[in-house]
């Protein structure tokens, strides 16, 4: 679902406006789980919406006056990302590099069975 809303968005003007169903027809799964998706997703930090609506022409006063159109996508950077890009990045302790050594022996210096 991410992976899907990140290739959508508009390399030169950032526009991310899909309907639900277009979601869900792109992914193959339901509409309702790209709503429960999303808002997993908004929870974590890392999309927000604003609902969009238009007047509808011609409505005569007792009628609904505006319909709703897809939302428009905001794309956030969670506050946990920079800290786990440091932590990706930063040079291995003592410890880690003794570990990974010891899970990894040089080719031929293995015991023999």
């Amino acid at each position: 679902m991410l992976r899907c809303l990140l290739r959508l968005q508009g390399r030169k003007d950032g526009r991310l406006d899909p309907t639900y169903q277009w979601i869900a027809d792109k992914i193959p799964r339901s509409r309702s789980a790209v709503g429960e998706a999303l808002d997993r997703l908004k929870a974590c930090g890392f999309f927000d919406w604003i609902r969009r609506c238009v007047p509808i022409e011609d409505a005569l006063p007792d009628e609904q006056q505006s319909e709703q159109i897809s939302n428009a996508f905001i794309l956030l950077q969670p506050t946990t990302v920079p800290e786990c890009v440091r932590r990706m990045l930063r040079k291995p302790s003592e410890f880690v590099r003794a570990f990974v050594d010891s899970a990894n022996p040089p080719s031929g210096h293995t015991e023999a069975l």
